[in-house]
């Protein structure tokens, strides 16, 4: 009699709580898998395996399934705390030996093996924020994606060292295995910063920046803090295609706490200006770093300045000449200054000097420097059989 008693009681409490028709299973409480205290209405605690699996298979071509569905409804009018819809925490408490160990937070993949000719939209993560905002609401900060590496120990401070070729916190990338396939695209992009001002329709938006990039500074403020180069931006190109294109219409206005720098539509440059007249318009001071160069007594053929525009002349301890000036193109500017005491000429059409690295004064005579003294030359590529400096001032 006590058997069949416990077995009714027994018989009792399942029909309270398990429900099966047309393959469903249902309990009223807590289910718990590999723990026999769940502590929410499916706990799964499982070791060295994987605590869930599942897989979903479609065989109906006109039905769209989602394999892993989750739907939180938040119906509080009002709430002390806040809410995550996913939470994913991924935990190493052991020691680590092995250097060619990995650990992931959360790995999204698609992975397309069919012979489909044709995909409308494929995408391994996306993230939206849907908002209802009645009147008189507000939020405080949106944020879509947050991407942040630290480097903490619950409670104890950062002792130990990190040795890594690569700290990242955004990191795109695109592969293509080897084979005879072809893209077409119109557009290749790892980051795409749309016009916030393309899509808010009617809405009325205030705001101080809009920002398609921020970077902050990288110098760093903490005394503990070196880096050799900081870098806001680093455009590692190989100067085969344009590192930096400017716009659509190839305009662009860059700002800074001292001035402006302009480049509008016409090619015209404004450095100091919003509104530059011409090629390049200054609207402050120029300077020209100087440089020098070592000359010698008599003939000093085809010199090489480099880069500088104002050459400091040493060196000569008599009289010496210059009958050539070698790296000219159009429209450069040279200014050469006699720092000696010694005469300093300037050879008109000097043969001892490369055709193209020749000088030629206006009135077809050389000019001499009674000792220190300057002359100004300007490079015109028309001039000559294949170019000439050209005297444009002298300072005897």
């Amino acid at each position: 009699m006590k058997k069949i008693s416990g077995i009714i009681a027994i018989l009792s409490l399942i029909a309270g709580n398990l429900y099966a028709g047309s393959g469903d299973f249902t309990v009223e409480g807590n289910v718990g898998i590999g723990t026999t205290t769940p502590s929410a209405k499916l706990e799964a605690v499982s070791t060295d395996t994987s605590t869930i699996k599942t897989s979903t298979t479609r065989s109906l071509s006109n039905t769209n399934i989602t394999p892993y569905s989750i739907n939180f409804t938040d119906s509080l009018a009002n709430g002390s705390t806040g809410w995550s819809a996913l939470s994913v925490i991924a935990t190493h408490e052991g020691s680590l030996t092995s250097g060619g160990q990995g650990f992931g937070g959360a790995w999204y993949q698609v992975i397309l093996k069919g012979s489909s000719s044709n995909y409308g939209d494929v995408r391994a993560q996306t993230n939206n924020i849907f908002l209802r905002v009645p009147a008189g609401k507000s939020y405080s900060n949106l944020v879509s994606v947050i991407g942040n590496l630290s480097a903490v120990s619950d409670s104890f401070a950062f002792q130990g060292s990190i040795n890594t070729q690569k700290l990242v916190n955004y990191y795109a990338s695109t592969t293509f295995e080897n084979g005879a396939g072809i893209l077409n695209a119109t557009d290749l992009v790892h980051f795409w910063a749309s016009d916030f001002g393309a899509s808010y329709g009617g809405t009325a938006v205030t705001a101080t920046n809009a920002i398609g990039l921020r970077i902050d500074k990288q110098s760093g403020s903490k005394t503990n803090y070196s880096v050799t180069n900081p870098m806001g931006i680093w455009l590692n190109g190989d100067g085969a295609g344009a590192d930096l294109v400017l716009g659509v219409n190839r305009e662009t206005k860059l700002y800074g706490n001292a001035g402006n720098f302009v480049i509008d539509t016409a090619g015209k440059v404004g450095i100091g200006t919003t509104t530059p007249n011409v090629k390049a318009d200054i609207n402050g001071d120029i300077a020209l770093r100087a440089g020098a160069v070592t000359m010698a007594n008599g003939n000093n053929n085809n010199i090489i300045i480099g880069s500088k525009s104002f050459i400091r002349i040493t060196g000569p301890t008599s009289s010496f000449t210059i009958t050539g000036i070698a790296g000219g193109f159009d429209g450069k500017m040279v200014i050469l200054y006699n720092t000696t005491t010694r005469n300093m000429k300037i050879s008109n059409e000097d043969t001892n000097s490369t055709d193209i690295n020749r000088i030629y004064v206006l009135d077809g005579s050389s000019v001499d420097t009674n000792g220190a003294g300057a002359v100004t030359l300007i490079y015109d590529s028309a001039s000559g059989v294949s170019g000439r400096w050209i005297v444009t001032s002298f300072q005897p």
